[in-house]
């Protein structure tokens, strides 16, 4: 089960109780969708606080809510566990094989157009998300979160090519060892991969991971009229809409909104972050003698969904993924 099919399987729930008469709610108070959200002391794998939502409507206490959810939500295949926990947060733990699941839905999506490269739109329009100013985008270094981003999804492509050069397919791999991600920095990444609207916390890019990009590195020519060209661009280039078939899912209102516009930047961010981290501390490709083997098809799995969330990101932004950086 994937974080989204937990979020649908929560509503159904909520709807299922409310019309065989358990929960009694008027029609406005019934959800529209369900958010969850990687519990921040790390038990369980998702967490949701719906009830607390519905607690007053309802006009019961909250915890008695999340028990009526929770017993429906543990009879559900893919569900290993459902806990009441503080005020009234359901917590859930997924079955073995959820984040193979995950990266596997994240790798059946297409990849969204590419974008032409054109540095003027791109920081004009992270510029335009961010409030960040313009001429601080143009310096391509760890400390630019637009270079950072744009550089990890160039990662990300270098890793798929050199596995497609060494016949190693990208593969999730199975529920359990090896290779069920056992390493934090490996989980981080997924909890990011798999909540696609809530921030989870920042992994630091000290040590190991920081290596992995390189700095001072500068754009060809990073003078003020570049930067007033930058800003002239956000009206040139309006941000692009995916109206194609099977993208349905970047026209959903909720990830469209102007809230998601605000936390989409930073998400990226994180993501290119943690990627580069897992890169630096567990490499993805076999090195020197090592042979090729389920752990790298697994590790290459996550990078590559990686590469995807921060292409799809991108896109949304209206800012390119570049294949080589």
């Amino acid at each position: 089960m994937t974080p989204a099919q937990l979020s649908d399987a929560v509503l159904r729930d909520v709807r299922d109780a409310v019309a065989d008469g358990e929960l009694s709610l008027p029609a406005m108070a019934l959800p529209e969708r369900v958010s969850v959200r990687r519990p921040p002391r790390g038990d369980g794998d998702w967490a949701t606080g719906i009830a607390l939502r519905l607690a007053g409507p309802a006009g019961r206490a909250a915890p008695e809510v999340a028990g009526l959810i929770g017993e429906r939500l543990a009879r559900r295949a893919g569900v290993r566990r459902v806990e009441v926990s503080g005020a009234g947060f359901l917590t859930v733990t997924l079955a073995d094989g959820a984040e193979a699941e995950l990266l596997r839905e994240i790798l059946a999506r297409p990849r969204p157009p590419v974008l032409p490269e054109d540095p003027a739109r791109d920081v004009a329009r992270w510029a335009e998300a961010t409030g960040a100013d313009p001429a601080s985008l143009l310096v391509q270094r760890e400390g630019n979160p637009l270079f950072l981003v744009r550089y990890a999804h160039a990662r990300s492509r270098a890793l798929v090519r050199a596995g497609e050069a060494l016949g190693l397919p990208a593969e999730p791999g199975p529920g359990t060892y090896p290779y069920p991600y056992p390493y934090l920095g490996e989980r981080t990444l997924l909890g990011l991969l798999g909540d696609a609207s809530v921030e989870a916390p920042q992994p630091s890019m000290s040590g190991a991971g920081a290596a992995c990009v390189p700095s001072g590195i500068r754009v060809a020519d990073p003078e003020a009229d570049a930067v007033g060209h930058a800003i002239q661009t956000v009206r040139a280039h309006p941000a692009p809409a995916r109206a194609t078939a099977g993208t349905a899912r970047a026209q959903d209102p909720v990830l469209r909104s102007p809230a998601r516009g605000r936390r989409l930047p930073a998400r990226l961010r994180r993501t290119a972050d943690a990627l580069l981290v897992v890169e630096g501390e567990r490499p993805t490709l076999p090195r020197g003698d090592e042979k090729p083997g389920v752990v790298h098809r697994a590790r290459l799995a996550l990078a590559q969904a990686a590469g995807t969330v921060l292409a799809d990101g991108l896109y949304e932004l209206g800012v390119s993924a570049p294949e080589h950086l």
